[in-house]
Parts: C-alpha cells; sequence; structure tokens
C-alpha cells in the first residue's frame, strides 16, 4: 500500500463527509431525524461504490470499471481508520 493511495483514500473519506455534511443541510428531514453527516456521506459512498453502481454500471451503463471508487482505494481507507 503506498503512500499515495492512504492519502487518495482519505481525501476519498473527507470528501463524502463534506457531501453528507451538505445533503443534510439541504434537506431539513434529515436534520429532525438527527442523522448524522458522516452516516449520510457512508450512505452515498456505498452507492457510489462497487457494489451498487459498478453493478448498475455494467449491465445498465456498460462501464468498464466496477463502480466510482476503486477497491484498493476503499480497502486503503479503512486500514487508515483502524490505526
Amino acid at each position: 500500500m503506498s503512500l499515495e493511495l492512504v492519502g487518495m483514500a482519505l481525501l476519498l473519506l473527507a470528501t463524502m463527509l463534506i457531501i453528507g455534511k451538505w445533503i443534510r443541510l439541504k434537506i431539513p428531514v434529515l436534520q429532525t431525524l438527527f442523522l448524522p453527516s458522516s452516516l449520510i456521506g457512508g450512505f452515498l459512498a456505498l452507492a457510489l461504490g462497487p457494489e451498487l453502481l459498478g453493478r448498475l454500471g455494467q449491465k445498465i451503463l456498460f462501464w468498464p470499471t466496477k463502480g466510482s471508487f476503486h477497491q484498493e482505494s476503499l480497502t486503503s481507507g479503512l486500514v487508515c481508520l483502524d490505526y
């Protein structure tokens, strides 16, 4: 695992957290439900990852890769959170 891959994974996590915060501010129902921004960003990253969008992209949109995020960047991001 290279330092560049770890940096990209941390950047990806931070971006998903900022987008989750923005979504929480724009949709008042999420504020009244007290859903944290990290949970919203996590669901967004899950939807954009290889398991959901990647499978739909290969079957419907005929994308050559699986999802918007590569498996290596997702796993290295989780490894960074463990330390």
